[in-house]
Parts: structure tokens; C-alpha cells; sequence
């Protein structure tokens, strides 16, 4: 998985669509309703009161878009996300159902299909950013990192990992 001076332009200048338009509750309300329809089994991670855990999302999402071209200055922060995921019990291959949901709830928000390169390039994003998260994990090993081709993501009326 590369992730190119190219592929962090796409990310960004997708990104900024939605936050240019001011469209981040639209995402977050599709992101939600996504994920909970598609995956249910997710919910119980969740609090009932999102307005707090909105704002913690979007924040963290804008600083790991905005610090691709930097991600290494942010390795320290990402593990201790994951530190905190892994303390939620959150395993790895249920990282799928919030990258799946993110590219569905993005595709929608900014009303306009996105390229093969574009999902490319956020899945290359977030691949990165969640191995980072997940060699935060005490006892993190290799094989605990993700790996998903496009294919996986791309086909998101089924929302369904095909590696599960």
C-alpha cells in the first residue's frame, strides 16, 4: 500500500468538499445510518449521544486528513488511539465497517461520484492510518494489520467485507 503525493490531494480535495459546504453533519448522519443499517453488530461501540462523539470523529478525521503529508508526526497520537480502541475491544477487522461507511457516507454528501483513484486513495489513507492505530495495540504484530483492496470497498451496496 503506497500512498502517494496524489493520492493525498485526492483525499484532501475530496475532504474539503464536504467541509468547504459545511456539509459535516450531513456526513456524520450518513456515516451513522449507514454503518448502523449495514452493521448492526457495531452499535453496542457506540454511545446513544453522538453530539460529543461527532465532534471527536470529525476532529480526529481532519487531523489525520489534513496530516497525511506529516502522518509520521502523528504515529505517537494515532497508537494511542488505538490503545484506546483495543481497550473498547475493537479488533482489527472491525475497523472495515468505519472505513466501508466513511467512503459510503462521502460518496453521498458530496453529490458526486467518486473516481477509482479517489477511493483508491482514501483507502490507501485509511489502511494507513488504521495499521498505525492497531500497532498501537499491546502485543501489535504484523499479521494484526489490515490490507484491503479496492475491490472490498468499492462495492458498497453489499457493505460486506468479502475477506470475512
Amino acid at each position: 500500500m503506497d500512498l502517494t503525493p496524489d493520492n493525498i490531494e485526492s483525499v484532501k480535495s475530496s475532504w474539503n468538499l464536504v467541509i468547504s459546504h459545511h456539509l459535516e453533519e450531513q456526513f456524520m448522519s450518513n456515516f451513522y445510518g449507514h454503518l448502523f443499517s449495514t452493521y448492526p453488530e457495531v452499535k453496542s461501540y457506540f454511545p446513544d449521544n453522538k453530539i460529543s462523539l461527532n465532534s471527536k470523529l470529525l476532529e480526529t478525521l481532519n487531523l489525520a486528513i489534513n496530516g497525511l503529508d506529516y502522518i509520521d508526526a502523528l504515529e505517537n497520537d494515532l497508537k494511542e488511539l488505538g490503545k484506546f480502541h483495543e481497550n473498547m475491544n475493537i479488533t482489527a477487522d472491525q475497523y472495515f465497517p468505519v472505513i466501508e461507511s466513511s467512503l459510503h457516507a462521502l460518496n453521498e454528501v458530496i453529490n458526486k461520484e467518486l473516481t477509482q483513484f479517489d477511493k483508491q486513495s482514501w483507502i490507501n489513507a485509511f489502511q494507513l492510518i488504521s495499521n498505525i492505530m492497531i500497532s498501537g495495540y499491546t502485543g501489535a504484530l504484523p499479521e494484526n494489520s489490515l490490507s484491503f483492496d479496492e475491490p472490498s470497498l468499492a462495492n458498497t451496496e453489499t457493505g460486506k467485507n468479502p475477506a470475512q
